[in-house]
């Protein structure tokens, strides 16, 4: 009803369309039967008032649904719970207002006829309500017939933009009218605030002010379009530790990909190799671990709209090669490509405004629920890392397990073992970061530079030595010293050891004989993927508290510092690009 205000209010049309459960509110305002509960009477006094205005400046309502509705027949039986059973695909065309005992209604023939008539000749229409029946199977009879009629009418019709109602949006995307007019929707419950500051065709800001669009809104394709700029902001590599802040295209997307507007990006300590080390060939866009919007989606996706929050997986495995049949998914030559991009070479492309999604990495798209924010969906791929790693570890409830390295890795590392009941003796050389690691569930915090700590491990097991060790920090020393400390039988897993080429010496026999299993873990698991989410998203495994510093996409290599530095204050470093970063 609000929306239905504002576009009369300002817009330039001399026509209004109004159909479904906004048509029977206008009836309930002039004292008219309705059907069973289809509106609230308090709406009543907007509709006079939407009247009213309408009338003073010559717009003409339409209300199709008041004379033909057609609505299923009773078949006279009731299903198990005692219900009547309706004939929802043959439904009677009736005049007038919907039976009160109908589940579903439906708009005929005549009202196909009465839209196209209407749409030839408008200049700005409002769509509201049974727009999205066309989603519903139980609406499914009539709506084909209207479908077609509003297709053929608006591509040959003088209408620029469409202000949308309810789901109104999805029926017109799907009717394919996204890429012949703009519009936008303001989903169910529409007011006056949603229409402020969206600056459509044909309509008026209201008192002139753009403020931000509500959380309630949903951009349709062609309207998200309208507002991609052709340019954006990025962090390029031009070479070993030459970071640049360039504009560059905007990723021009195929029909079997996503465009997504970066929120935030998690800094990586592997990207920071590669920059460090120039471990691959410049110029790239860096940044892996990305939260965004949604802004374009490809003719053939499936599953995905505009407007949809995703987070980001950047590798993706083809699931049938003989490493995925293996479950080493990081082996799969599938997986091994980057199938997020900013521009250049694929390299995850989060260091900018806007990146692709390939169609290979499709899959990996996770949706972000209402409540959740995109710093933590930024923080699903390093949680997924981490899952994977603690998976490999055979382990009992019970077992003492040392996390050696008490940054972001090391804290998920010393959570994620402590909730699945695990004791765990974290290790580090900063005490701010061993405090963190007590509220995070570790039993007992050791100083990493401690001379006695493989003899202080050994008293806290009994003598028995740590079932397991993961070494989150690139120390081969602490590999050595970890792999003295387990038990017979125990396994080290290396979590940060990525650069090839370095060699440092074992003793074999602790291997062999005591059967001192060395493990490596790289990468994320696809199928832990939904664990993952789950665990985030309920706060279970609540990762709001790692986040210390997000900071503005200029500031990229200020960011990389930071973290590099291992400063005391700082754990987990974002890079907000834009406007979606949260508050």
């Amino acid at each position: 009803i609000g929306t239905i205000a504002a576009g009369v209010a300002k817009a330039k049309a001399d026509t209004i369309l109004i159909g479904g459960a906004m048509a029977y509110t206008f009836k309930l305002a002039h004292g008219r039967p309705v059907g069973k509960s289809l509106v609230e009477p308090d709406h009543t006094g907007t509709a006079l008032a939407a009247e009213k205005k309408a009338a003073e400046r010559g717009v003409k309502f339409l209300l199709p649904s008041d004379t033909v509705v057609a609505t299923p027949v009773d078949t006279g039986r009731v299903n198990k719970k005692g219900r009547p059973v309706y004939d929802l695909q043959n439904p009677r065309v009736v005049e007038g207002d919907i039976p009160d005992d109908a589940e579903g209604f439906d708009i005929g023939p005549a009202t196909a006829a009465a839209y196209a008539g209407v749409i030839a000749s408008a200049k700005t229409i409002l769509w509201n309500g049974p727009m999205g029946m066309f989603e519903d199977a139980r609406f499914a009879a009539g709506t084909d017939a209207v479908a077609q009629a509003v297709v053929e009418a608006t591509r040959s019709a003088g209408a620029k933009s469409i202000i949308g109602g309810g789901d109104s949006v999805k029926a017109i995307n799907k009717a394919g009218l996204g890429d012949q007019v703009t519009f936008a929707s303001t989903g169910g419950g529409a007011s006056l605030e949603f229409l402020e500051g969206i600056p459509l065709p044909g309509v008026e800001a209201l008192d002139n002010r753009l403020a931000p669009p509500s959380a309630g809104w949903t951009d349709s394709p062609a309207m998200s379009e309208a507002r991609i700029p052709r340019t954006m902001r990025a962090v390029v590599y031009r070479g070993v530790d030459d970071l640049r802040v360039e504009t560059l295209p905007v990723p021009r997307t195929g029909p079997g990909e996503v465009l997504v507007r970066v929120a935030a990006c998690g800094v990586c300590p592997t990207d920071i190799k590669k920059i460090r080390q120039g471990t691959v060939e410049p110029p790239r866009v860096f940044g892996h671990e990305t939260a965004g919007t949604i802004v374009r989606v490809g003719a053939t996706v499936r599953g995905w709209s505009v407007g949809d929050r995703v987070a980001l997986h950047h590798h993706v495995p083809c699931g049938t090669c003989h490493a995925c049949r293996h479950r080493t998914f990081a082996q799969c030559p599938t997986y091994l490509r980057t199938g997020v991009t900013a521009g250049f070479e694929p390299a995850g492309g989060g260091y900018a405004e806007y990146v692709r999604v390939l169609p290979f990495c499709l899959p990996g798209l996770v949706r972000i629920p209402a409540r959740n924010t995109f710093a933590e969906a930024a923080l699903l791929e390093p949680v997924n890392t981490v899952l994977k790693g603690v998976a490999m570890l055979p382990l009992l409830p019970g077992d003492t397990v040392a996390v050696v390295g008490q940054g972001p890795i090391g804290l998920l590392f010393t959570r994620l073992l402590s909730l699945r009941g695990m004791r765990v003796v974290a290790t580090d050389l900063v005490p701010a970061r061993l405090r963190q690691a007590r509220a995070w569930g570790a039993f007992r915090t050791l100083p990493g530079d401690d001379a006695a700590l493989p003899d202080r491990i050994r008293r806290a097991t009994g003598g028995r030595g740590a079932d397991a060790a993961v070494v989150t920090v690139p120390s081969d020393a602490a590999v050595l010293q970890a792999h003295g400390y387990v038990r017979g039988g125990g396994a080290v897993l290396l979590f940060a050891h990525t650069v090839r080429g370095r060699t440092t010496p074992v003793d074999l026999a602790r291997v062999c004989v005591d059967e001192k299993a060395l493990l490596g873990s790289y990468s994320a698991d696809i199928t832990l993927q939904p664990e993952a989410a789950r665990m985030v998203f309920s706060r279970r495994l609540d990762v709001r508290g790692l986040v210390t510093h997000t900071l503005p996409l200029e500031a990229t290599a200020g960011a990389i510092a930071l973290v590099e530095r291992a400063a005391p204050d700082a754990l987990k470093v974002l890079v907000s690009p834009g406007p979606d970063a949260d508050a």
